[in-house]
């Protein structure tokens, strides 16, 4: 059991933190002009140092393996020259979207920027993120893998990710994620492929956040996906040699209520679903192709309550889909 003292990191001399931090986490990363420290959350010891951020703090979450460890990483930019890797998930929190920044330092186009796999080798693990950025650093880097990847369960609250050459976040696993707000790089060419990607035999569910400027989708669900709270996906699906959606759905089920999608461009879709059962509530689409369309031969389709205006067609219709259409606005 943890204790609830207060470690004046003053006092250990090399770590310039300002005031007390609570001794809840495992360990607290501070740095200096001269190196990065791991602090230990009981005794106040330097457990671990160096002068990457990655290894310093992959050291720290790898000492309590296979148990789960908590990780406070204080305000500033953390140069990391390696990934953040961790084996059976980790809290790893800090002070704030824009205020703990983690800056991609590393070329590598294989290599996760974070990757926390709670599943690996049978383990029962949880990946908690929470106020933070992640800046992937494009185009100074060459990453063509995800800035964050979940492999199992796990919850992200207020995660920034933005400058990201392919993927923002891959989530793999029983994730929810909280006011997530991922920015790419807004070209049609190159960079930032997609805000989201869930893999099949997954489930997420978004709850509100601001997904914008990917060259394809917003999110690409091939799972269980459930969107809620109100997020705003705009200027996603910038590539126009091809059709698509903002949000793409080709996994066998989704709820979507109350999202606000805006301005993809001449070829793409706000929403695009193919085989499955889909619920759209409460949302409004405008400046796309099509508001809501079904590529599926066997799609499910309940549209209600939404408000569909600016497209240059509201619905599209094809294959043997079944749409269940009420209250829609037109």
């Amino acid at each position: 059991m943890k204790l609830l003292l207060l470690i004046p990191l003053l006092l250990i001399g090399v770590i310039p933190v300002m005031g007390l931090i609570p001794s809840q986490f495992d360990y607290i990363i501070t740095q200096n002009s001269t190196g990065v420290y791991a602090v230990n959350g009981q005794t106040g010891t330097i457990d671990y140092s160096g002068t990457d951020a990655g290894t310093v703090i992959t050291n720290a979450a790898l000492k309590f393996y296979p148990s789960h460890a908590s990780i406070f990483v204080t305000c500033g930019t953390w140069n990391l020259f390696s990934s953040i890797h961790t084996w059976s998930g980790a809290l790893l929190q800090g002070c704030g979207e824009g205020q703990t920044i983690f800056k991609r330092m590393f070329n590598g186009t294989n290599l996760h920027t974070m990757v926390f796999e709670s599943a690996y080798n049978g383990n029962n693990g949880f990946a908690y993120l929470k106020d933070f950025t992640v800046d992937g650093n494009y185009p100074h880097t060459d990453n063509m893998q995800d800035e964050i990847a979940i492999v199992g369960n796990g919850q992200l609250d207020n995660i920034e990710v933005k400058n990201y050459n392919a993927i923002g976040e891959q989530l793999a696993g029983n994730i929810q994620v909280n006011n997530p707000k991922i920015i790419g790089v807004n070209s049609s060419t190159i960079g930032s492929t997609m805000g989201i990607w869930q893999p099949p035999n997954t489930r997420i569910t978004i709850n509100g956040g601001d997904i914008e400027n990917n060259r394809l989708n917003a999110v690409f669900s091939s799972g269980d996906l459930r969107i809620s709270g109100c997020p705003y996906f705009s200027h996603n699906h910038l590539q126009t040699n091809g059709g698509g959606g903002q949000l793409d759905l080709v996994g066998s089920y989704a709820i979507i209520d109350c999202i606000t999608i805006d301005r993809g461009n001449s070829v793409t879709s706000g929403i695009e679903t193919n085989q499955g059962n889909y619920t759209i509530t409460d949302s409004r689409i405008t400046g796309e192709w099509y508001g809501i369309v079904s590529n599926g031969q066997t799609s499910n389709l309940i549209v209600s309550n939404n408000f569909l205006s600016g497209n240059q067609y509201e619905y599209g219709f094809n294959g043997n889909s079944v749409w269940h259409l009420s209250n829609n606005i037109p």
